[in-house]
């Protein structure tokens, strides 16, 4: 598996506004097809589904200018 990660903003800096971040994932196809019932490459026309996710908690900055989870608080996602 190939990841990169491109952040526009400082990362884990309070005294900044971001403006956003992206991720790149390369997986092998032979990764892949652990998940099937058979080894198979992609034909034309085949729609192969995977679900990411992102979870984001409320917090806030404590002393130091670290973040801290806001505590009995849900993940806002």
């Amino acid at each position: 598996m190939k990841t990169a990660v491109h952040i526009n903003g400082a990362l884990n800096d309070p005294s900044d506004t971001d403006s956003g971040w992206s991720v790149e994932v390369a997986l092998p196809w032979m990764d892949l097809a652990e998940c099937a019932n058979r080894f198979c490459l992609p034909n034309h026309g085949d729609q192969w589904r995977i679900n990411f996710s992102r979870v984001e908690w409320l917090h806030g900055i404590v002393v130091g200018n670290t973040y801290e989870k806001v505590p009995n608080m849900p993940e806002d996602n």
